[in-house]
């Protein structure tokens, strides 16, 4: 594989390479607690009307809500690629030949619909408000729904980063978050393509790539991602991944949290209280999220 620019170490470093937790001492991280959702989309708007307003920007929504599992933006943007890796296979070793991640561009339409399942989920149910699960063993199971916001997973092992040819996606030392640098982007798309997540996008009237920011510039100021902040629902905790039970005082301060962070202790507890989004691509997103509680179960 060619080598990429890894900006941790300053040089070249072939690829994939893994950022581990103890890389760093802070980390961009999420927790969204997908019980308190209520699609309601302020922080789809907020996120938009902050960065994706101008020309050629129409489609991009960098937090889009999604009815699970229902809906999905681009449309199945999920069970397409997942079809395509065998059991235990991530997506960097299921790359063909010359290509750093497996992936695919989403086709236009399968961008149309942002809301796609809004609408489905309500009116009348099903004969026994049952719906098909598995056609061939004719099995069922109940209805049932829920919402799942979306964003950039700021991966700790980003796959955008592997596909692009011009090394203009990096990773910043000092939080983790990926960003992209448009001014060596030459719009090739090969981070639209290798993103199992689907959120680098192509802008057609610059010709070139954009792809979330995490809010780098608030959080530069003190304050926490437009999503974070807009939410009604307090559904979204934001902060440093990687300050676990055993980390000093923040900042040399003694604080009544000692200095531990809640998001460390809901991803990395024993219990697991939030888990990522298909771990199984292998890019090691940052953003959690707290399971439904009403949930699919077997009739």
């Amino acid at each position: 594989m060619p080598d990429v620019y890894n900006p941790q170490l300053g040089r070249e470093q072939p690829y994939p390479y893994e950022h581990r937790a103890e890389d760093r001492d802070y980390h961009w991280g999420m927790v969204i607690n997908t019980n308190r959702c209520i699609n309601c989309n302020t922080c789809s708007f907020a996120c938009k009307s902050t960065w994706t307003s101008g020309e050629g920007e129409e489609y991009m929504w960098w937090m889009n809500v999604e009815t699970e599992p229902y809906g999905g933006y681009p449309m199945g943007w999920d069970m397409k690629l997942l079809s395509e890796l065998e059991e235990g296979q991530t997506i960097f070793e299921a790359a063909d030949s010359g290509e750093q991640a497996t992936g695919y561009i989403a086709a236009k339409q399968e961008w149309e619909y942002p809301a796609l399942g809004d609408d489905q989920v309500h009116g009348e149910y099903p004969t026994g408000e049952t719906v098909e699960s598995d056609l061939e063993n004719d099995e069922y199971h109940d209805i049932w729904q829920f919402y799942l916001p979306r964003l950039c997973n700021h991966c700790k092992n980003p796959a955008c980063l592997a596909g692009c040819p011009r090394q203009a996606i990096y990773k910043r030392e000092e939080d983790g978050i990926v960003l992209l640098d448009q001014e060596r982007c030459r719009g090739y798309r090969r981070c639209v393509k290798a993103c199992p997540y689907h959120k680098p996008m192509y802008n057609p009237e610059t010709g070139i790539t954009e792809k979330p920011v995490g809010c780098y510039p608030r959080i530069e100021e003190g304050n926490v991602p437009r999503c974070v902040s807009s939410c009604i629902g307090k559904t979204r905790l934001h902060g440093n991944i990687n300050r676990g039970p055993d980390a000093g005082h923040a900042g040399g301060k003694k604080s009544a949290a000692d200095g531990r962070s809640p998001i460390n202790h809901l991803v990395h507890s024993d219990e697991k209280v939030a888990l990522p989004l298909y771990p199984q691509f292998g890019t090691q997103p940052q953003v959690f999220y707290m399971p439904p509680i009403t949930s699919r179960r077997s009739s």
